[in-house]
């Protein structure tokens, strides 16, 4: 018995003197995530400010409607700052004249989205869920309609239609030229 209790006096001593030999033990770091500030973009957009669902890429500058229903989205030129401007649900946005050409609008899923082009430029507008309004410049524009109920004014433009629903309204007396292939 004596002979086992000096064995673990041993251990423990051996023990505590390694314990106090070592060094302090590192406290591990814990990983985590912080965000980060605003970012300003200041190559276009109104004040450097282009809010969601609005970007220029490429010559396209593309609008898609971030609500399920109810967007409402505009475009137009200024010809006095020669930017092409607009809104998207209230949300201001600019982009130089000479680094847009050609529009794209998608609307939200849900429909009932109204979207206006005053420019003359070409545009490819999609409108999903029905109920859409879609008013577009004098350029040829090209829309892919979901959903019954679509009413699409074409302005003087030469329009091509596709439509996935039938029931749509397009007002013939704006003039300029439809083809509407079912």
């Amino acid at each position: 018995m004596r002979s086992l209790k000096r064995i673990v006096n041993f251990a423990s001593e051996f023990s505590q003197a390694r314990h106090r030999d070592r060094a302090p033990r590192q406290v591990r770091r814990q990983f985590c995530l912080e965000a980060l500030e605003t970012r300003n973009l200041l190559s276009g957009g109104t004040a450097g400010i282009v809010p969601p669902g609005v970007s220029l890429q490429n010559g396209e500058l593309c609008i898609i409607g971030t609500l399920k229903s109810g967007n409402t989205a505009n475009v137009s030129i200024n010809s006095v700052t020669h930017m092409v401007q607009g809104t998207l649900d209230g949300n201001p946005f600019a982009f130089p004249a000479s680094q847009v050409t050609w529009i794209s609008y998608m609307s939200g899923s849900g429909g009932h989205d109204q979207f206006s082009n005053s420019t003359g430029l070409f545009s490819l507008d999609v409108g999903y869920g029905g109920g859409n309004t879609f008013t577009n410049g004098t350029g040829v524009n090209e829309y892919i309609l979901y959903g019954n109920g679509n009413t699409v004014h074409n302005n003087g433009g030469s329009d091509v239609v596709l439509t996935n629903g039938g029931q749509d309204n397009f007002d013939p007396a704006d003039g300029g030229t439809q083809v509407t292939i079912l």
